[in-house]
């Protein structure tokens, strides 16, 4: 979606649509991980397309990208990253989703609500994405934001295990959401029904 100030550059929202796949006569459905982060994808682009249609288009282009090979090493996004559609440094920020709609093993018999998503944040050229993202979950969603997992123990595979990674060592913000490890997380039992 072209934004208005084109020199304004760009938001990469993303995320993977591939999973495990088959394993002999057993198949990884990968409902979670990450059929539901590109459903969400699909979604937020149809509602900024309609939006943008109507007159209302966001101040920077918006790309929505869709990668394959995140669970073979990232092999989509770092290939996008190698050839982005525009230039890196017109990238103003990732944002990554991977996995959403069910809840997780810490979450699952603890708290009622599911209404929650874990997030990690590197805002490196200090573009105030933390507060932006408050600002707009207070307005929008009211989601319970947990940063649990920037915690210095959990940032290592946080930060590596999902497509803002190749971003991220190009320097270029991103916020990572989701709403971490169900008991499903690549197992077959990772099936469509299970999902809010």
């Amino acid at each position: 979606i072209k934004g208005s100030d084109t020199s304004a550059g760009c938001v990469i929202l993303s995320a993977h649509h591939d999973h495990v796949g088959r394993n002999e006569k057993q198949i990884y459905y990968g409902a979670v991980d990450n059929a539901s982060g590109t459903t969400a994808l699909m979604e937020i682009a149809a509602l900024m397309n309609k939006a943008a249609l109507e007159g209302s288009k966001p101040k920077r282009s918006i790309v929505f990208a869709s990668y394959t090979g995140e669970e073979k090493g990232l092999l989509g996004s770092f290939y996008f990253a190698a050839h982005p559609l525009f230039p890196l440094e017109k990238t103003w920020a990732v944002l990554n989703i991977d996995m959403m709609g069910r809840v997780d093993t810490f979450y699952s018999g603890r708290r009622a609500d599911s209404n929650y998503a874990y997030f990690l944040i590197k805002d490196s050229l200090n573009h105030g994405i933390r507060a932006s993202l408050y600002k707009a979950n207070e307005v929008l969603g009211k989601l319970h934001l947990d940063a649990y997992y920037e915690q210095p123990q959990f940032m290592q595979r946080r930060l590596t295990g999902s497509d803002q990674y190749p971003f991220y060592l190009k320097n270029i913000p991103f916020v990572r959401i989701d709403c971490g490890f169900c008991k499903d997380y690549h197992r077959p039992t990772d099936t469509p029904y299970k999902l809010n």
